[in-house]
Formats: C-alpha cells, structure tokens, sequence
C-alpha cells in the first residue's frame, strides 16, 4: 500500500481478524464500501496489520475506524465514540483511559431486540465490559499504538464506529445479527463521513 497524494481529507480503516467471526466485521463493511466510497475517503481493508496504514495515517486529516466494540447491549447493537487523544499519545498499552475521558454514544436505531447467541449449543459470545467501562473497540489499542508512532501535530482525530459482537471464535462467517446490522452500519459511516467533511474541509484548513 502506498500513500494517495500529499493529504488524505477522509481515511476509512477496516479493522479486525476475519478468520475469528464477527471480530471482522470492520474487514466486512470496509470490502462492502471500498467499490462505492465516501466522496472523498480512502478506505483501507486493514485486518490486524495496523502498522500497515502508517504511511496514510500520517498524511489524514481525520479517521473513521469501523470494528467489533465490546459493550454492554445486544449484539448488533452501533456504537460511535472517539479515540481519545490521551490514548493515542501518552497512555500505555495495557491502560484504559478513564470512562469520563471518551464521548461514548449509541449508534441511531440500534436493535432494541437482537439476536442473542449463546447458552446450549450456541457456542462462545463475546464477554461484555464490567459495569462501568466504556465500550471498546476490539483493536483500538493497537490503533492508538500505531498514532504514537507518529509525532503529535501528525496524528488525527479518531472516529471508532462500531457493532456489538455476538460470537469471537474460529469461523468465516459473521453471525446473522452481525451481519443484518451492517447496512445500517454503512449507513451511520455515510453520515459520519459527511458531517467529518464539513468540519475538516476546506474551511478548516
């Protein structure tokens, strides 16, 4: 991969591991958008070889990273919330930055039922937070790792939106519920993506 011209005003990261279920839900809706774009976004199919993005890391203006986000609500729920700049610039890997420190929001029109899997032959779910931990992103740890290897006035602001997993284990395919929310998925990066550009567009140059 190489970096598109001098800066990116839009840069769309897939993250996850498609081989572990709906941990790859970002690769999913990243492939699905990466034909028909955002107008003016670069997407990225990243997986979990974050470094891999530095070279574009470096030249955005602003991110939106699409990934499985561990939560408190049904699976299938969508979450926005933003990578907090602390995280990227001085907290160490294994910290957590305080539940106060992020603008946690669910998503619009979420499930208000949704498909749980689990219990008798339904195979592991993904484990929520305890009480009182903001959600989080499956892969932003190594996100905000790869934003530290930038110098500071390099690094842009990070968008996380994401779905609540159902099941993290070895497979293929997302579950259906994972699956079904992804259109809605793609519809919250749309808006996100306009309203990003005309913050960060040219009147904010």
């Amino acid at each position: 991969m190489r970096p598109v011209g001098d800066r990116i005003p839009l840069l769309i990261l897939g993250l996850g591991n498609e081989l572990m279920r709906d941990d790859g839900a970002g690769v999913h809706l990243a492939r699905r958008l990466m034909p028909d774009p955002p107008h003016g976004a670069v997407v990225l199919d990243l997986g979990t070889a974050v470094l891999d993005a530095l070279p574009f890391l470096e030249r955005a203006e602003v991110v939106i990273a699409l990934d499985a986000v561990r939560g408190t609500d049904p699976p299938g729920s969508l979450y926005r919330f933003e990578l907090h700049s602390e995280l990227a610039a001085a907290a160490p890997p294994s910290e957590r930055v305080p539940s106060g420190a992020l603008a946690v929001e669910r998503a619009p029109d979420f499930p208000a039922h949704a498909e749980r899997v689990g219990g008798k032959g339904g195979g592991p779910r993904a484990e929520p937070p305890p009480q009182g931990v903001p959600p989080m992103s499956l892969h932003e740890v190594e996100l905000a790792a790869a934003l530290r290897l930038l110098p500071p006035h390099r690094r842009p602001a990070v968008t996380v939106l994401g779905v609540e997993p159902a099941r993290v284990d070895v497979g293929l395919d997302l579950t259906e519920v994972v699956s079904a929310s992804l259109p809605r998925l793609a519809a919250l990066v749309q808006a996100e993506a306009d309203r990003l550009l005309q913050v960060g567009g040219p009147a904010g140059d």
